[in-house]
Parts: structure tokens; C-alpha cells; sequence
């Protein structure tokens, strides 16, 4: 496995950990904190980006 692969993998796991967190919290009832929102979208961002930047 490569470093930028390996790298990848952990921003889309952010990204998933905080989607369900989340989707589970707003299902109990509780408040969801936009941070848990933005802290998933950056990593999202951030794995786009790289892929873009490894297609060059």
C-alpha cells in the first residue's frame, strides 16, 4: 500500500465516522453539533483533493 493511499483511507473513515455519528445522534434525539458536520466534509474535501492532485 502506498503513503497517499493510506492517507485517503483515513479521511473517507472520517468522513463515514462522522456521517453516522451523526445520523445516529439526530435518530436518538440529540442536538447534532455542526462541527461534527464540518469536521466530515473537510475530510471529504481534503480526499478529493488529493485524488485530483495523484491524476497529474
Amino acid at each position: 500500500m502506498e503513503k497517499e493511499n493510506i492517507l485517503l483511507i483515513v479521511l473517507y473513515a472520517v468522513a463515514l465516522g462522522m456521517g453516522v455519528v451523526s445520523i445516529i445522534l439526530s435518530i436518538l434525539g440529540e442536538p447534532v453539533d455542526v462541527i461534527l458536520l464540518g469536521i466530515g466534509v473537510a475530510a471529504l474535501g481534503l480526499a478529493g483533493l488529493t485524488k485530483l492532485d495523484n491524476k497529474k
